[in-house]
């Protein structure tokens, strides 16, 4: 009996502090900014602008028209182009996220989300430091009428966890430790 409390608690404790929130969406709600880079990391094309989490989108004509937008975990970036597009084959052409007001944990991962539709984007042209994500089209082409780029980010919690969490697991410990003393006394 003691023992499946004792496992219970920890389960539970364990539980809550892995999943903080994990009915918000990432980027829900936050601001970030939102910059084309062109022709290297070095030069802001467009930007930079705000964007939110589950808001509009921020939209840019750069030769072409491409909307950039947020929702959930994913970074969206679609680019419109009515007769074929081809972006420089230059050093960097493309965007950047960048979490410049601090609102997110640090970047842990990027990875392509299935909306994509150029095969040739793939993770070569994706980087990422804690506070910031890189898309590079330079040299990708299209004849559709409209590209879609797309990318999943996770972040690293570093969840501290909440005060009843604390609470539920000095409680559990409290309990099982009480049933110890109160099986010794019993023996005794």
């Amino acid at each position: 009996m003691l023992k499946t409390l004792f496992a219970a608690t920890v389960a539970l404790t364990l539980a809550a502090i892995a999943e903080p929130s994990a009915a918000a969406g990432l980027f829900d709600g936050k601001t970030l900014q939102v910059s084309y880079l062109y022709p290297d990391t070095g030069m802001t094309l467009r930007g930079p602008d705000d964007i939110v989490g589950g808001g509009p989108a921020v939209s840019w004509n750069i030769g072409s028209s491409m909307a950039v937008s947020l929702a959930g975990n994913t970074l969206s970036a679609v680019d419109t182009c009515y007769i074929g597009c081809v972006f420089d084959p230059v050093t960097f052409n493309g965007l950047r996220l960048s979490d410049a007001y601090g609102v997110l944990a640090p970047i842990t991962g990027v990875s392509i989300n299935a909306a994509t539709n150029f095969p040739a984007f793939d993770l070569s042209r994706v980087t990422f430091d804690s506070d910031n994500i890189y898309l590079n089209f330079g040299g990708l082409t299209f004849t559709s009428d409209t590209g879609v780029f797309a990318v999943d980010v996770r972040t690293g919690s570093g969840a501290v966890p909440e005060p009843a969490t604390w609470a539920l697991l000095i409680a559990g410990f409290g309990l099982v430790g009480s049933g110890i003393r109160r099986r010794r006394l019993l023996k005794a």
